[in-house]
């Protein structure tokens, strides 16, 4: 005996041939089992990222903290202005481009500092929420932050022989006029021996040159103090480049792979959405398990049957939502 045409169309709508896809018009609770092991590593992969971008930052709020306070110590303290010539000083007066390279380095650090506060404090907001917009945005800053920091260093680069010409000019302000009362500038040249195990500006000749005696702090068999301080500076700038280069890079491989998790987890979320309505719902984990859709019944009331009960059972958990048939 044929069907009625009414229950051919019910079988075609609502029971699929395919044993495969059958699953899916049983109960979501099924697809949610079967995903059950790929999402929670998803899930924990993701959480690892959110941790790792979360600590990134605080130590991107710390260096931007300390980047900060630097580039207002160099350009406020008046000691710092101390170790300069005068007309280093009315350069700085005049015009911003006209500044020594040491002024502009301050104002590199405060600029380099308050971004990365900033930066830090987006990609926290981000790590915390897993908001597509914050991460969003926090990617795009990070990588603008790092075109900056290579920016930062092409110019160190080009006018790394101002900044040698500078520290010469400096130290041998400080040997010139060392003897010229206590001030900063014997204090500073003092510490400056003693740290870098050097003396004057090219050796204890400097000193000579202006018909002085070499300090104590003076050590006449080292190299001077402008060949030491800059081979720190180059070693410490080097070091710290790739340090940062690093650590940025790092944060773009944590912000893509979030992203992606992100973007797959609202994916799964559009496809099954009994699904997670299931799993982010405390009553429904709380509540007993579905009937068994399928009874022994002959094949025309075994489809109603499975029907009605699939109905009713997603009618008590959604009154006022349909059943979710693909």
């Amino acid at each position: 005996m044929h069907d009625s045409y009414e229950l051919q169309h019910q079988k075609r709508r609502y029971l699929p041939l395919d044993v495969d896809r059958a699953k899916y018009y049983r109960d979501d609770r099924v697809v949610l089992d079967e995903r059950e092991s790929d999402e929670s590593s998803e899930n924990n992969c993701s959480s690892l990222y959110k941790y790792a971008i979360f600590g990134f930052n605080i130590i991107f709020l710390v260096v931007g903290v300390a980047l900060t306070a630097m580039g207002a110590w160099l350009r406020t303290d008046s000691r710092f202005r101390d170790f300069l010539s005068e007309r280093y000083r009315q350069a700085v007066d005049e015009a911003f481009w006209q500044a020594p390279t040491l002024y502009t380095f301050s104002y590199i650090l405060l600029v380099l500092g308050a971004t990365m506060i900033v930066v830090a404090f987006f990609g926290c907001c981000g790590a915390i929420q897993g908001s597509r917009l914050f991460l969003g945005f926090y990617g795009f800053s990070v990588f603008m932050l790092l075109m900056f920091t290579v920016s930062c260093g092409v110019y160190i680069l080009y006018k790394k022989d101002g900044i040698d010409v500078e520290l010469s000019d400096a130290l041998n302000y400080m040997v010139q006029h060392y003897y010229q009362g206590a001030g900063i500038v014997q204090e500073s040249l003092d510490r400056l021996q003693q740290t870098f195990r050097c003396c004057g500006n090219a050796g204890c000749s400097d000193f000579r040159a202006f018909r002085q005696d070499p300090p104590r702090t003076c050590d006449i068999r080292c190299d001077g103090c402008h060949y030491r301080i800059w081979l720190a500076l180059r070693i410490g700038f080097s070091v710290a480049l790739v340090i940062f280069a690093i650590v940025v890079l790092a944060q773009l491989v944590a912000v893509a792979v979030s992203m992606t998790l992100i973007f797959r987890n609202d994916k799964a979320k559009r496809r099954y959405p009994i699904a997670y309505y299931q799993r982010h719902n405390s009553a429904y984990q709380q509540s007993p398990p579905p009937p068994p859709p399928y009874q022994t019944l002959p094949r025309s009331n075994q489809i109603i049957s499975a029907m009605q009960q699939q109905q009713q059972y997603y009618h008590q958990q959604q009154p006022n939502t349909r059943p979710y048939y693909r």
